[in-house]
């Protein structure tokens, strides 16, 4: 093929190549950022879209010799900041200069080898710079963009989930009918620990409790719902095994020196119609255990187990 026989409108590689640069656009739009189909595809379509610009070029005769570095730089440095990985960038960069560089092309018969050499080092360093910058800002806006989802999503406190994010698990369980139960504790006389001791003991208080209810056994979730209240999904086979799940849960915390009792409602969550039907039953369980007297947990209207606390802030009462 001669720069004088080739027509794009009749010659089937320009199409072939547009058309794998369109099939690899398709396959990035339904894949994420850091699978190896889409890093594939990043480096198809660049090559690709080099090789038909290289036939346009070569279509411009001796003229598009003139064009073959310009648009060979513009290739590399658009791969610069269309490449998130390294590995991904040298490759694009090594077949971007491979195609505009392959003879037969006519451009070392005019350009010297030494300058050649410099003006793709030149090239290729600048780039390999933007792709480091952009890597680097990429890195470090996803770092921002996942702290600040865990600050939106994590009570700054206990670091426990906060409301939203332990509310937004209810419903998917629900409709799954996951068996699990929900169990929501109020800390008994808080404000009288806050009144007493000072806030600053209050929140010490929160922090243990915290602590000792994310370390439970069968724990799928637990969050700081506001205040003194807290929530926790427990693991659970089967509703006859409530009794023994929330005994078991209410000794796990009775092992640690809590500076206060705890009462608590439980619902089995499969039953609810959703979560906010799901937390309106807990709070009915709840009130039910501080109306008979406190650190208790109550389900299906009946105490099912103590919660005690031997090193309380403020006694039973």
């Amino acid at each position: 093929m001669t720069s004088t026989d080739f027509r794009p409108d009749v010659e089937p590689l320009t199409l072939a190549l547009i058309a794998v640069v369109l099939a690899s656009i398709m396959i990035q739009l339904r894949t994420v950022t850091s699978s190896p189909s889409w890093r594939l595809c990043s480096v198809i379509y660049m090559s690709a879209l080099a090789a038909a610009l290289r036939s346009e070029v070569h279509f411009l005769g001796d003229a598009g010799v003139f064009w073959l570095l310009p648009c060979a730089a513009t290739m590399v440095l658009a791969s610069a900041i269309f490449m998130t990985r390294r590995l991904d960038f040298s490759v694009a960069t090594f077949a971007v200069w491979l195609i505009f560089l392959l003879e037969p092309t006519g451009l070392l018969a005019r350009v010297s080898p030494t300058l050649l050499a410099i003006y793709v080092m030149a090239v290729t360093i600048f780039a390999a710079i933007m792709n480091q910058s952009y890597i680097l800002g990429t890195m470090r806006l996803m770092a921002a963009r996942d702290d600040f989802r865990l600050m939106s999503e994590t009570d700054a406190l206990t670091g426990l989930e906060n409301r939203r994010k332990f509310i937004g698990r209810l419903d998917p369980m629900i409709a799954a009918r996951a068996p699990v139960l929900l169990l929501l504790l109020d800390i008994d006389y808080f404000k009288k620990i806050n009144d007493r001791w000072g806030h600053s003991v209050g929140d010490q208080a929160l922090v243990q409790i915290a602590g000792a209810i994310r370390s439970a056994a069968g724990a799928l979730a637990s969050a700081r719902l506001g205040g003194e209240e807290f929530a926790i999904i427990l693991s659970c086979s089967a509703p006859d095994g409530i009794p023994e799940v929330i005994h078991a849960f209410c000794d796990h915390l009775s092992s640690f020196d809590l500076p206060a009792t705890l009462s608590g409602g439980a619902v089995w969550l499969s039953r609810e119609k959703n979560s906010v039907a799901a937390l309106v039953a807990a709070d009915v369980q709840l009130y039910l255990a501080k109306d008979a007297g406190r650190h208790r947990i109550f389900f299906d209207g009946g105490m099912a187990s103590h919660v005690t606390a031997e090193h309380a802030l403020i006694g039973h009462s």
